[in-house]
Protein backbone atom coordinates (compact mmCIF):
# COMPACT_ATOMS: atom_id res chain seq x y z
CA UNK A 1 0.00 0.00 0.00
CA UNK A 2 2.89 2.61 1.09
CA UNK A 3 4.05 1.67 -2.61
CA UNK A 4 1.00 2.57 -4.25
CA UNK A 5 1.02 5.86 -2.61
CA UNK A 6 3.96 6.68 -3.22
CA UNK A 7 3.96 5.60 -7.36
CA UNK A 8 0.56 7.63 -7.12
CA UNK A 9 1.86 11.00 -5.34
CA UNK A 10 5.13 11.23 -7.85
CA UNK A 11 2.97 10.45 -10.79
CA UNK A 12 0.11 12.66 -10.36
CA UNK A 13 2.25 15.69 -9.38
CA UNK A 14 4.68 14.83 -12.33
CA UNK A 15 1.12 14.95 -14.91
CA UNK A 16 0.03 17.55 -13.24
CA UNK A 17 3.25 19.91 -13.80
CA UNK A 18 3.37 19.01 -17.40
CA UNK A 19 2.65 22.32 -19.77
CA UNK A 20 0.70 20.24 -21.99
CA UNK A 21 -1.63 19.27 -19.41
CA UNK A 22 -2.17 23.11 -18.58
CA UNK A 23 -2.36 24.41 -21.47
CA UNK A 24 -4.59 21.91 -22.29
CA UNK A 25 -6.69 22.77 -19.78
CA UNK A 26 -6.51 26.45 -20.81
CA UNK A 27 -7.78 25.72 -24.00
CA UNK A 28 -11.00 23.77 -23.27
CA UNK A 29 -11.50 25.81 -20.50
CA UNK A 30 -11.84 28.97 -23.18
CA UNK A 31 -13.87 26.89 -25.49
CA UNK A 32 -16.55 26.03 -23.16
CA UNK A 33 -16.64 29.45 -22.05
CA UNK A 34 -16.99 30.64 -25.71
CA UNK A 35 -19.89 28.15 -26.21
CA UNK A 36 -21.72 29.41 -22.77
CA UNK A 37 -21.60 33.10 -24.08
CA UNK A 38 -22.36 31.88 -27.52
CA UNK A 39 -26.17 33.11 -27.21
CA UNK A 40 -25.44 36.52 -25.90
CA UNK A 41 -22.94 36.71 -28.88
CA UNK A 42 -25.26 36.10 -31.10
CA UNK A 43 -27.72 38.82 -30.05
CA UNK A 44 -25.10 41.41 -30.51
CA UNK A 45 -23.88 40.57 -33.64
CA UNK A 46 -27.45 40.24 -34.85
CA UNK A 47 -27.80 43.85 -33.54
CA UNK A 48 -30.22 43.66 -30.52
CA UNK A 49 -30.20 45.65 -27.47
CA UNK A 50 -31.97 43.47 -24.81
CA UNK A 51 -32.13 46.27 -22.16
CA UNK A 52 -33.85 48.72 -24.49
CA UNK A 53 -35.24 46.60 -26.70
CA UNK A 54 -34.60 48.45 -29.68
CA UNK A 55 -32.23 47.49 -32.95
CA UNK A 56 -29.03 49.91 -32.54
CA UNK A 57 -27.92 49.32 -36.26
CA UNK A 58 -28.94 48.28 -39.60
CA UNK A 59 -25.95 46.09 -40.88
CA UNK A 60 -28.14 45.00 -44.07
CA UNK A 61 -29.66 46.77 -46.31
CA UNK A 62 -33.51 45.19 -48.47
CA UNK A 63 -34.13 47.08 -52.07
CA UNK A 64 -37.22 45.93 -52.78
CA UNK A 65 -39.17 46.87 -56.85
CA UNK A 66 -42.56 46.71 -56.50
CA UNK A 67 -43.37 48.57 -59.87
CA UNK A 68 -47.29 48.22 -59.88
CA UNK A 69 -47.30 48.46 -55.92
CA UNK A 70 -49.36 44.79 -56.00
CA UNK A 71 -48.06 45.02 -52.40
CA UNK A 72 -48.54 48.09 -50.47
CA UNK A 73 -47.78 47.24 -47.00
CA UNK A 74 -45.30 44.76 -47.47
CA UNK A 75 -42.65 47.21 -46.94
CA UNK A 76 -43.71 48.07 -43.59
CA UNK A 77 -44.05 43.91 -43.48
CA UNK A 78 -40.81 43.29 -44.10
CA UNK A 79 -39.49 46.37 -42.13
CA UNK A 80 -41.51 44.64 -38.96
CA UNK A 81 -39.93 41.15 -39.74
CA UNK A 82 -35.99 41.86 -40.22
CA UNK A 83 -35.13 44.78 -37.89
CA UNK A 84 -31.78 44.42 -38.26
CA UNK A 85 -32.19 45.42 -42.30
CA UNK A 86 -33.54 48.93 -43.54
CA UNK A 87 -35.90 48.44 -46.76
CA UNK A 88 -35.62 51.40 -49.47
CA UNK A 89 -37.82 50.96 -52.88
CA UNK A 90 -36.73 51.43 -55.98
CA UNK A 91 -37.89 51.92 -59.45
CA UNK A 92 -36.92 49.75 -62.72
CA UNK A 93 -34.08 52.12 -63.72
CA UNK A 94 -32.42 51.73 -60.50
CA UNK A 95 -32.05 47.78 -61.20
CA UNK A 96 -29.11 46.86 -62.81
CA UNK A 97 -27.27 49.44 -60.75
CA UNK A 98 -28.41 47.82 -57.38
CA UNK A 99 -27.07 44.07 -58.83
CA UNK A 100 -23.49 45.94 -59.14
CA UNK A 101 -23.69 46.41 -55.57
CA UNK A 102 -25.31 43.06 -54.68
CA UNK A 103 -22.24 41.38 -56.50
CA UNK A 104 -19.69 43.49 -54.11
CA UNK A 105 -21.76 42.62 -50.75
CA UNK A 106 -23.46 40.15 -48.92
CA UNK A 107 -25.25 42.82 -46.61
CA UNK A 108 -27.80 43.49 -49.76
CA UNK A 109 -30.91 41.99 -51.20
CA UNK A 110 -32.94 42.74 -53.92
CA UNK A 111 -36.44 41.75 -53.70
CA UNK A 112 -38.68 42.40 -57.23
CA UNK A 113 -42.49 41.73 -57.33
CA UNK A 114 -43.88 41.02 -60.44
CA UNK A 115 -47.77 41.44 -60.08
CA UNK A 116 -51.28 39.66 -61.38
CA UNK A 117 -53.39 37.37 -59.83
CA UNK A 118 -50.60 35.97 -58.18
CA UNK A 119 -47.22 37.53 -57.28
CA UNK A 120 -44.20 36.19 -57.99
CA UNK A 121 -40.91 37.00 -56.39
CA UNK A 122 -37.50 37.15 -57.64
CA UNK A 123 -34.66 37.57 -54.92
CA UNK A 124 -31.13 39.38 -56.28
CA UNK A 125 -28.42 37.97 -53.75
CA UNK A 126 -24.83 37.48 -53.91
CA UNK A 127 -25.25 33.64 -52.77
CA UNK A 128 -26.61 31.53 -50.83
CA UNK A 129 -25.38 32.95 -47.65
CA UNK A 130 -26.32 36.38 -48.29
CA UNK A 131 -29.38 37.84 -46.97
CA UNK A 132 -32.29 36.67 -45.34
CA UNK A 133 -33.38 32.96 -46.00
CA UNK A 134 -35.70 32.18 -48.79
CA UNK A 135 -38.35 30.75 -46.75
CA UNK A 136 -38.60 33.67 -44.34
CA UNK A 137 -38.83 36.41 -47.01
CA UNK A 138 -41.47 34.56 -48.91
CA UNK A 139 -43.14 33.72 -45.05
CA UNK A 140 -43.71 37.51 -44.95
CA UNK A 141 -44.06 38.84 -48.35
CA UNK A 142 -47.12 35.60 -49.00
CA UNK A 143 -48.69 37.33 -45.68
CA UNK A 144 -48.69 40.87 -46.90
CA UNK A 145 -50.22 39.86 -50.10
CA UNK A 146 -52.56 37.00 -48.32
CA UNK A 147 -53.85 40.41 -45.84
CA UNK A 148 -54.10 42.68 -48.93
CA UNK A 149 -56.48 40.35 -50.49
CA UNK A 150 -58.77 39.55 -46.92
CA UNK A 151 -58.91 43.30 -47.19
CA UNK A 152 -60.72 43.39 -50.60
CA UNK A 153 -62.75 40.99 -49.55
CA UNK A 154 -63.82 43.35 -46.98
CA UNK A 155 -62.71 41.51 -43.87
CA UNK A 156 -62.31 43.79 -40.68
CA UNK A 157 -59.01 44.18 -39.33
CA UNK A 158 -59.88 42.25 -36.37
CA UNK A 159 -60.43 39.33 -38.71
CA UNK A 160 -57.43 39.61 -40.32
CA UNK A 161 -55.16 39.75 -37.27
CA UNK A 162 -57.37 36.84 -36.00
CA UNK A 163 -56.34 34.76 -38.29
CA UNK A 164 -52.70 35.09 -37.81
CA UNK A 165 -53.22 34.38 -34.24
CA UNK A 166 -50.82 31.62 -32.91
CA UNK A 167 -52.15 28.97 -30.46
CA UNK A 168 -50.16 27.91 -27.68
CA UNK A 169 -48.81 24.68 -27.53
CA UNK A 170 -46.76 22.33 -25.39
CA UNK A 171 -45.17 19.63 -25.89
CA UNK A 172 -45.77 16.14 -24.08
CA UNK A 173 -42.70 13.80 -24.94
CA UNK A 174 -43.23 9.88 -24.17
CA UNK A 175 -39.08 9.97 -22.95
CA UNK A 176 -37.01 12.69 -20.91
CA UNK A 177 -35.61 13.39 -24.16
CA UNK A 178 -35.05 17.23 -24.86
CA UNK A 179 -32.99 19.69 -26.50
CA UNK A 180 -31.10 20.50 -23.16
CA UNK A 181 -30.26 16.47 -22.06
CA UNK A 182 -29.46 15.72 -25.73
CA UNK A 183 -26.87 18.70 -26.14
CA UNK A 184 -25.28 17.40 -22.73
CA UNK A 185 -25.31 14.37 -23.70
CA UNK A 186 -22.64 15.56 -27.01
CA UNK A 187 -20.93 17.35 -24.76
CA UNK A 188 -20.30 14.12 -22.25
CA UNK A 189 -19.46 11.99 -25.23
CA UNK A 190 -16.59 14.12 -26.09
CA UNK A 191 -15.19 14.92 -23.01
CA UNK A 192 -15.32 11.40 -21.73
CA UNK A 193 -13.51 10.08 -24.85
CA UNK A 194 -10.64 13.20 -24.88
CA UNK A 195 -10.33 12.93 -21.17
CA UNK A 196 -10.23 9.21 -20.89
CA UNK A 197 -8.22 8.56 -24.10
CA UNK A 198 -5.87 11.33 -23.00
CA UNK A 199 -4.98 9.30 -20.23
CA UNK A 200 -4.77 5.99 -21.82
CA UNK A 201 -1.67 7.82 -23.86
CA UNK A 202 -0.27 9.53 -20.76
CA UNK A 203 -0.14 6.36 -19.25
CA UNK A 204 1.49 4.17 -22.22
CA UNK A 205 3.69 7.39 -22.58
CA UNK A 206 5.04 7.23 -19.12
CA UNK A 207 5.57 3.32 -19.03
CA UNK A 208 7.45 3.82 -22.14
CA UNK A 209 9.50 6.32 -21.20
CA UNK A 210 10.71 4.93 -17.62
CA UNK A 211 11.48 1.95 -19.45
CA UNK A 212 13.74 3.15 -21.98
CA UNK A 213 15.55 4.90 -19.71
CA UNK A 214 15.93 2.22 -17.02
CA UNK A 215 14.30 3.60 -14.57
CA UNK A 216 12.16 0.48 -14.17
CA UNK A 217 14.83 -1.74 -13.23
CA UNK A 218 15.69 0.45 -10.69
CA UNK A 219 11.78 0.24 -9.38
CA UNK A 220 11.13 -3.01 -10.19
CA UNK A 221 14.22 -3.89 -7.40
CA UNK A 222 12.29 -2.03 -4.60
CA UNK A 223 8.71 -2.86 -5.37
CA UNK A 224 6.00 -5.15 -7.20
CA UNK A 225 5.88 -4.39 -10.40
CA UNK A 226 1.69 -4.50 -9.96
CA UNK A 227 1.72 -1.82 -7.41
CA UNK A 228 3.98 0.42 -9.78
CA UNK A 229 0.93 0.25 -12.29
CA UNK A 230 -1.92 0.56 -9.56
CA UNK A 231 0.09 3.45 -8.45
CA UNK A 232 0.37 5.27 -11.83
CA UNK A 233 -3.02 4.06 -13.01
CA UNK A 234 -5.08 5.29 -9.94
CA UNK A 235 -2.75 8.98 -10.31
CA UNK A 236 -4.09 9.28 -13.61
CA UNK A 237 -7.11 8.11 -13.02
CA UNK A 238 -7.61 11.07 -10.38
CA UNK A 239 -6.26 13.35 -12.59
CA UNK A 240 -9.00 12.65 -15.30
CA UNK A 241 -11.73 13.30 -13.08
CA UNK A 242 -10.38 16.41 -11.51
CA UNK A 243 -10.39 17.38 -15.43
CA UNK A 244 -14.17 16.76 -15.92
CA UNK A 245 -15.16 18.53 -12.35
CA UNK A 246 -13.18 21.35 -13.27
CA UNK A 247 -14.49 21.34 -16.54
CA UNK A 248 -18.21 21.37 -14.95
CA UNK A 249 -17.66 24.16 -12.55
CA UNK A 250 -16.26 25.91 -15.45
CA UNK A 251 -19.38 25.59 -17.72
CA UNK A 252 -21.42 25.73 -14.68
CA UNK A 253 -19.74 29.19 -14.08
CA UNK A 254 -19.95 30.06 -18.13
CA UNK A 255 -23.86 29.44 -18.07
CA UNK A 256 -24.78 31.93 -15.29
CA UNK A 257 -22.24 34.75 -16.11
CA UNK A 258 -22.93 34.50 -19.75
CA UNK A 259 -26.06 32.54 -20.90
CA UNK A 260 -28.95 34.44 -21.06
CA UNK A 261 -31.61 33.44 -18.86
CA UNK A 262 -34.30 33.50 -21.50
CA UNK A 263 -32.31 31.13 -23.63
CA UNK A 264 -33.98 28.44 -25.52
CA UNK A 265 -33.12 25.48 -27.81
CA UNK A 266 -35.66 24.98 -30.40
CA UNK A 267 -37.96 27.27 -28.93
CA UNK A 268 -37.62 24.96 -25.57
CA UNK A 269 -36.38 26.52 -22.70
CA UNK A 270 -33.44 25.00 -21.01
CA UNK A 271 -34.11 22.00 -18.72
CA UNK A 272 -31.50 20.39 -16.22
CA UNK A 273 -34.08 18.37 -14.42
CA UNK A 274 -31.93 15.19 -16.03
CA UNK A 275 -29.35 16.29 -13.67
CA UNK A 276 -29.56 14.66 -10.65
CA UNK A 277 -27.52 13.68 -7.83
CA UNK A 278 -27.51 9.52 -8.99
CA UNK A 279 -27.60 10.63 -12.58
CA UNK A 280 -24.35 12.55 -11.49
CA UNK A 281 -22.60 9.69 -9.36
CA UNK A 282 -23.48 7.72 -12.15
CA UNK A 283 -21.67 9.38 -14.84
CA UNK A 284 -18.73 9.61 -12.05
CA UNK A 285 -19.25 5.84 -12.20
CA UNK A 286 -18.53 5.11 -16.29
CA UNK A 287 -16.08 7.68 -16.27
CA UNK A 288 -14.26 5.69 -13.58
CA UNK A 289 -14.78 1.85 -15.48
CA UNK A 290 -14.35 3.93 -19.07
CA UNK A 291 -11.19 5.15 -18.06
CA UNK A 292 -9.69 1.84 -16.11
CA UNK A 293 -10.53 -0.36 -19.39
CA UNK A 294 -8.91 2.01 -21.49
CA UNK A 295 -6.07 2.68 -19.27
CA UNK A 296 -5.12 -0.76 -18.41
CA UNK A 297 -4.91 -1.72 -22.19
CA UNK A 298 -3.01 1.38 -23.01
CA UNK A 299 -0.46 -0.01 -19.87
CA UNK A 300 0.07 -3.57 -22.10
CA UNK A 301 0.82 -1.51 -25.14
CA UNK A 302 3.66 1.02 -22.93
CA UNK A 303 4.99 -2.07 -21.13
CA UNK A 304 5.43 -4.43 -24.66
CA UNK A 305 7.46 -1.35 -26.39
CA UNK A 306 11.35 -0.65 -25.91
CA UNK A 307 11.25 2.91 -26.89
CA UNK A 308 8.74 5.99 -26.69
CA UNK A 309 8.72 6.28 -30.31
CA UNK A 310 7.10 2.80 -30.74
CA UNK A 311 4.56 3.61 -28.37
CA UNK A 312 2.08 5.13 -31.07
CA UNK A 313 2.78 2.21 -33.23
CA UNK A 314 1.79 -0.16 -30.29
CA UNK A 315 -1.45 2.08 -29.73
CA UNK A 316 -2.36 2.24 -33.52
CA UNK A 317 -4.88 -0.93 -33.09
CA UNK A 318 -6.14 0.37 -29.88
CA UNK A 319 -7.02 3.73 -31.49
CA UNK A 320 -8.98 2.31 -33.80
CA UNK A 321 -10.93 0.16 -31.65
CA UNK A 322 -11.58 3.59 -29.60
CA UNK A 323 -12.44 5.75 -32.81
CA UNK A 324 -14.92 3.21 -33.97
CA UNK A 325 -16.15 2.90 -30.47
CA UNK A 326 -16.78 6.70 -30.07
CA UNK A 327 -18.64 7.70 -33.88
CA UNK A 328 -20.97 4.88 -32.86
CA UNK A 329 -21.74 6.38 -29.82
CA UNK A 330 -21.54 9.84 -31.09
CA UNK A 331 -23.88 8.66 -34.34
CA UNK A 332 -26.14 7.17 -32.23
CA UNK A 333 -26.74 10.08 -30.25
CA UNK A 334 -26.55 12.57 -32.92
CA UNK A 335 -29.61 10.47 -35.09
CA UNK A 336 -30.83 9.95 -31.99
CA UNK A 337 -30.62 6.15 -31.83
CA UNK A 338 -32.71 4.44 -29.31
CA UNK A 339 -33.64 0.85 -30.75
CA UNK A 340 -31.99 -1.67 -32.78
CA UNK A 341 -28.18 -3.21 -33.87
CA UNK A 342 -26.50 0.02 -33.10
CA UNK A 343 -28.02 0.95 -29.77
CA UNK A 344 -27.90 -2.35 -28.60
CA UNK A 345 -24.07 -2.24 -29.59
CA UNK A 346 -23.46 0.69 -28.10
CA UNK A 347 -24.84 -0.36 -24.83
CA UNK A 348 -23.45 -2.96 -24.24
CA UNK A 349 -19.91 -3.02 -26.16
CA UNK A 350 -17.25 -2.00 -23.23
CA UNK A 351 -15.38 -0.01 -25.11
CA UNK A 352 -18.41 2.27 -26.63
CA UNK A 353 -20.77 1.96 -23.70
CA UNK A 354 -18.31 4.62 -21.52
CA UNK A 355 -19.95 7.41 -24.33
CA UNK A 356 -23.57 6.13 -25.18
CA UNK A 357 -24.58 5.73 -21.30
CA UNK A 358 -24.75 9.14 -20.57
CA UNK A 359 -27.26 9.59 -23.14
CA UNK A 360 -29.78 6.78 -21.66
CA UNK A 361 -29.01 8.02 -18.43
CA UNK A 362 -29.54 11.82 -18.89
CA UNK A 363 -32.85 11.13 -21.61
CA UNK A 364 -34.17 8.26 -19.50
CA UNK A 365 -33.71 6.15 -22.50
CA UNK A 366 -34.19 2.31 -21.79
CA UNK A 367 -34.70 0.36 -18.77
CA UNK A 368 -32.86 0.39 -15.43
CA UNK A 369 -32.09 -3.44 -16.34
CA UNK A 370 -29.75 -2.81 -19.79
CA UNK A 371 -27.85 0.38 -17.56
CA UNK A 372 -27.70 -2.19 -14.71
CA UNK A 373 -26.41 -5.18 -17.73
CA UNK A 374 -24.01 -2.62 -19.35
CA UNK A 375 -22.16 -1.56 -16.30
CA UNK A 376 -21.52 -5.26 -15.44
CA UNK A 377 -20.05 -5.91 -18.26
CA UNK A 378 -18.01 -2.60 -18.66
CA UNK A 379 -16.99 -3.48 -14.56
CA UNK A 380 -15.92 -7.07 -16.02
CA UNK A 381 -14.15 -5.86 -18.88
CA UNK A 382 -11.99 -3.41 -16.97
CA UNK A 383 -11.15 -6.50 -14.28
CA UNK A 384 -9.97 -8.81 -17.03
CA UNK A 385 -8.40 -6.30 -18.79
CA UNK A 386 -6.87 -4.86 -15.34
CA UNK A 387 -5.57 -8.67 -14.38
CA UNK A 388 -4.12 -9.03 -18.37
CA UNK A 389 -2.26 -5.60 -18.28
CA UNK A 390 -0.55 -6.63 -15.19
CA UNK A 391 0.81 -9.99 -16.06
CA UNK A 392 1.70 -8.41 -19.41
CA UNK A 393 3.04 -5.27 -17.63
CA UNK A 394 5.09 -7.41 -14.88
CA UNK A 395 6.79 -9.19 -18.15
CA UNK A 396 7.41 -5.97 -20.79
CA UNK A 397 9.33 -3.96 -18.08
CA UNK A 398 11.78 -5.88 -18.20
CA UNK A 399 11.92 -7.41 -22.05
CA UNK A 400 14.33 -5.51 -24.14
CA UNK A 401 15.55 -6.51 -27.50
CA UNK A 402 13.87 -9.16 -29.54
CA UNK A 403 9.70 -7.68 -29.28
CA UNK A 404 7.54 -10.63 -28.12
CA UNK A 405 3.75 -11.29 -28.50
CA UNK A 406 1.28 -10.09 -25.80
CA UNK A 407 0.20 -13.91 -25.95
CA UNK A 408 3.95 -14.61 -24.76
CA UNK A 409 4.02 -11.63 -22.48
CA UNK A 410 1.27 -12.82 -20.81
CA UNK A 411 2.40 -16.09 -20.12
CA UNK A 412 5.71 -15.06 -18.80
CA UNK A 413 3.82 -12.89 -16.93
CA UNK A 414 1.40 -15.43 -15.74
CA UNK A 415 4.74 -17.47 -14.37
CA UNK A 416 6.55 -14.30 -12.18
Amino acid sequence: MNTILKVFKFTFLQEIKKKSFIISMVIISLIILAITAGPSIYDKIKGKDEDAGEITEKSNTIYLLDEKESLPGVKESLEKEFQNSQVIRISPQDLEAKKAEVKESGNIVILSIKGGDLPSINMYRKDFRSGPSLDSIQKVISGSWAEEELKKRDISIEDIELSKTLLPITPTESTNLNPTSFALSLVFCFLLFFSIYGSAIAVANSIAMEKSSRVMETLIVSADPKYILLGKVLAIGLLGIVEVIWFAIVGYFGYNMFTPKDFSMGGTPLDFSGITIPAILLLLLIFVLGYALYVFIAAACGAAVDKIEDVNQAMMPIMMVSLASFYLSYFSISFMVTTGPFATAATFIPTAAPFYLPFMILNGIGTKASILISLVILLLSAILMGYASIRIYKAGVMNYGKKKKFTELFKVGKSL
